[in-house]
């Protein structure tokens, strides 16, 4: 599916097809320290107002993404209007849910060679395949257009693409630099390039956008623990800027960050496919129909597993009775026993929201930086509160919000004010 959609990028990239990699550090907080000084303006210039913050998430993500990890800025966020891609970002996951209800009808469609598939799409009688169809095309053809204005201004040598890269510390710019210093039999094509562009747009704005909506809708809810944060981030920002050790170690944003992932993980759950005949160990006895108490349990090569991330991160067996509650200051004590008797396989400590293995998110670092920042930089100046219409968040392949009324169009409306510091007595 991962390589129908956008080509042959990391996610859908087999290890023993993985060509030799490049080393990366992203900066995660250059997007954020520029962003600080507009949002304030773009956001709220007098009063408060209710807006769609989901549409300011995504076009934040986006340009986060773009800037740390593309080296190229899609949105100068300036006004409300919702760009191309950030609009299609929040589309893109739900399309995707749509059409495995679908694809689950059509099991042998997986025997088709990926091209073909990708150009059967456009004949397919069903709306939801030419949907998705477009969004894709949206996605690939701005990454298309970016690396080739890339390579374009460094054939031409225009200088100031040559500084660019030749300092730039993006992804992107290490790749397209590596790519080109690689000896020929090990370049990557130029599909495959525009294939890791597709997968950082698409997979490091949705989740990461919904996710920042989904605690400051929480915060909007709790006053108390909006207050705390804020508290704490304007003693951390106090010199006017951070480092990156002190911002992932503050203790009440880590909390909130964690405690937000347990309870409300971006995707609930993740599908692999078994390359070989496994038997998989079962924590707890499950009993057959036929009433046999089993303790594992046999996966044939080819099946096809759906994993539940959310059955470890909200089991009351392992987090206690107030498991379905969100209470970040769980994180500030010591966990339950039975948290550190149960390994988590997942590459974030004690949870299994990023998945875990070779196929856990690659992201999901830069994620967390990413989405602590914003998150501080956003209470440093602005308050959140319930705004007049009911938020229903959806499961897709990432969750998102919609508002009663119309349950498809993702959407988060919440009532965003100045924060005025009350003087000290």
């Amino acid at each position: 599916m991962n390589k129908a959609l956008v080509g042959p990028g990391m996610v859908s990239t087999l290890a023993e097809d993985a060509e030799p990699g490049v080393h990366y550090e992203p900066d995660a907080l250059s997007g954020a320290y520029m962003l600080q000084h507009r949002i304030h303006a773009s956001l709220v210039a007098s009063g408060p107002q209710e807006m769609d913050v989901l549409a300011w998430t995504t076009k934040i993500a986006l340009e986060c993404i773009g800037q740390a990890a593309l080296g190229h800025s899609f949105d100068p966020l300036v006004d409300t209007s919702r760009c191309e891609l950030g609009q299609t970002a929040m589309k893109l996951f739900p399309a995707i849910s749509r059409l495995h209800l679908w694809a689950d009808a059509f099991p042998y469609l997986d025997r088709v060679p990926t091209r073909m598939r990708r150009c059967l799409a456009s004949f397919y009688p069903l709306r939801v395949v030419l949907e998705l169809r477009k969004l894709i095309d949206v996605v690939i053809l701005h990454g298309a257009r970016m690396i080739e204005a890339k390579k374009h201004a460094l054939k031409e040598g225009e200088l100031g693409a040559m500084e660019q890269m030749a300092c730039g510390n993006d992804f992107m710019s290490v790749l397209i630099k590596a790519n080109m210093a690689a000896p020929e039999a090990d370049k990557l094509p130029d599909a495959e390039v525009v294939a890791q562009t597709a997968v950082l747009i698409v997979t490091a704005t949705d989740t990461t956008s919904n996710t920042l909506g989904r605690i400051l809708h929480l915060l909007a809810n709790n006053l108390r623990a909006q207050r705390r944060l804020r508290e704490e981030a304007i003693e951390a920002w106090q010199d006017g800027d951070i480092a990156y050790g002190r911002l992932l170690q503050l203790p009440f944003l880590d909390a909130v960050f964690r405690e937000t992932m347990r309870l409300y993980a971006p995707a609930t759950w993740v599908i692999r496919d078994a390359r070989k005949d496994i038997v998989l160990p079962l924590a707890t006895p499950i009993v057959g129909n036929d009433g046999t108490v089993m303790d594992e349990i046999l996966v044939p090569k080819g099946c096809e597993v759906i994993v539940g991330l959310m059955g470890a991160n909200t089991s009351k067996a392992i987090w206690g009775e107030d498991a379905l509650e969100w209470k970040p200051e769980r994180w500030l004590n010591p966990l339950p026993p039975t948290v550190a008797q149960n390994t988590f396989p997942g590459v974030s400590p004690n949870l299994m929201s990023f998945s875990g293995g070779r196929r856990a998110c690659i992201g999901w670092k830069f994620a967390e930086l990413e989405i602590k920042a914003l998150l501080s930089i956003l209470l440093l100046r602005l308050t959140f509160s319930p705004g007049s219409k009911d938020i229903i968040w959806r499961a897709a392949h990432a969750v998102f919000p919609t508002i009663r009324d119309d349950a498809t169009t993702p959407q988060l409306p919440l009532t965003v004010g100045l924060y005025h510091a009350t003087p000290p007595n």
